[in-house]
């Protein structure tokens, strides 16, 4: 672990496998992987004031502009999963999630997740609010 890792909070978002999110086998689908972690940075969002609902009223979102994962281990009907974020560097428009799966001590999925934020009336790349630049400031240091 790096210093800067280390300077990270980590949030969690607890999460059980559904019949939904199975094959016919059991096993999770592998695409359900990413909708884990995307449950997990609105949750992340959500516990800073920022719901979904708020964002759509400043006509405010975040796209993915890069994604990066590795599969370790299948997830199973019925497990309850742990999705772990921490937000390694962010700049004015964009921030990097790094976000693993781990079902007790065993991790199941990683990924990297880069977002930046997105003006939905000209649908063009924003900077974040000033208020939003210094949430992301206590959670990390912002990268060059």
């Amino acid at each position: 672990m790096t210093s800067e890792t280390a300077r990270c909070p980590e949030h969690i978002h607890t999460l059980r496998v559904y019949y939904q999110d199975t094959d016919t086998a059991g096993v999770v689908y592998h695409a359900n992987y990413l909708a884990f972690c995307e449950q997990a940075r609105t949750e992340w969002l959500r516990g800073h004031g920022y719901s979904q609902q708020r964002l759509f009223r400043e006509h405010t979102a975040f796209a993915v502009r890069d994604l990066s994962c590795r599969f370790y281990a299948p997830a199973h009907l019925d497990d309850l999963l742990e999705v772990r974020s921490h937000i390694p560097r962010h700049s004015r428009a964009r921030i990097v999630f790094d976000q693993t799966i781990w079902r007790g001590d065993k991790k199941l999925f990683a990924a990297t997740v880069t977002v930046f934020c997105l003006n939905m009336q000209t649908r063009a790349p924003m900077a974040f609010a000033s208020d939003f630049l210094s949430l992301l400031d206590t959670e990390t240091q912002p990268s060059s």
